[in-house]
């Protein structure tokens, strides 16, 4: 419906893209603890992620190794994305904490 598609373009947040290292297992977003504070996210939460390549979803984890206003992703998440040379990248809230 319109309204939820107004909702999710209200939820498209632009941050820099960044390599960070992540434990293995889950695709895992990091996200600085004041960027999480300010955009209302948790650990755990999942992501879209967009840049110049397919879009791709990952689980939210607050790390304070992170800048402000920067997404950590590994390297095979920012090649996947095609962030590697993207100035910014979109973040899109789809899900809700899941722990």
């Amino acid at each position: 419906t319109a309204r939820r598609r107004e909702r999710l373009k209200q939820s498209e947040i632009r941050l820099k893209p960044v390599r960070a290292e992540t434990r293995p297992g889950r695709r895992r977003a990091l996200v600085s603890p004041r960027t999480a504070e300010r955009l209302g996210l948790a650990d755990g939460q999942l992501v879209e992620i967009a840049a110049a390549g397919p879009s791709l979803r990952a689980w939210v984890q607050v790390s304070p190794t992170v800048e402000a206003e920067a997404i950590g992703l590994d390297s095979a998440g920012l090649s996947l994305a095609g962030a590697e040379s993207s100035a910014t990248v979109t973040l899109r809230m789809i899900g809700n904490h899941h722990g």
